[in-house]
């Protein structure tokens, strides 16, 4: 237990210490492009360390894309704050940041994260909710969801593929 607890503080140190540089470039940055990267990378470090702050992270990483009028970058930008209001259980937040993505901007890998990021979405909201017409939704969701990740293109598959099976396991399980 203390070699744990020693690794956990030696690991948020080097969290601490990324987020600091990381930080330190920021205040620095001049290219727009630059500070949209360095944006993302904050909302990366804090997204599974504090909630608000990853979320003040996406938010200004969406809107420095929206500086650029780049139609991917706030796409994937908004991606990434719907599936931390979705990891948080905050539905409602998540489906508002989800409708400000724009799929046809999105590159295919990205493409793929949005398909994973709806079926989490919607497996998760299914257990939530006790509506069974929202349950059902849900499962129609899934299903179309599942589908569009299975039929991206194979090079892209090649990541999808171990989700596939994943999926095909949780389904299986779910019977």
């Amino acid at each position: 237990f203390d070699k744990l607890l020693r690794d956990s503080k030696v690991y948020a140190g080097l969290r601490e210490e990324r987020i600091d540089y990381l930080s330190g470039l920021l205040e620095e940055c001049k290219e727009p492009l630059q500070e949209y990267e360095l944006l993302r990378r904050l909302f990366d470090e804090y997204y599974s360390y504090n909630f608000d702050v990853a979320l003040e992270y996406g938010n200004r990483a969406a809107a420095a894309a929206g500086r650029m009028n780049n139609r991917k970058l706030i796409s994937e930008s908004n991606l990434g704050v719907a599936q931390l209001y979705t990891v948080a259980g905050m539905y409602a937040e998540a489906l508002g940041a989800f409708a400000r993505v724009d799929t046809l901007a999105l590159p295919p890998q990205s493409k793929s994260d949005y398909y994973k990021a709806r079926i989490h979405y919607n497996r998760d909201f299914k257990e939530y909710s006790k509506d069974e017409n929202m349950r059902s939704e849900c499962d129609q969701k899934l299903g179309y969801y599942r589908q569009r990740l299975y039929d991206l293109p194979k090079k892209v598959g090649q990541l999808s593929e171990r989700y596939r099976l994943d999926s095909l396991s949780t389904r299986l399980l779910e019977y």
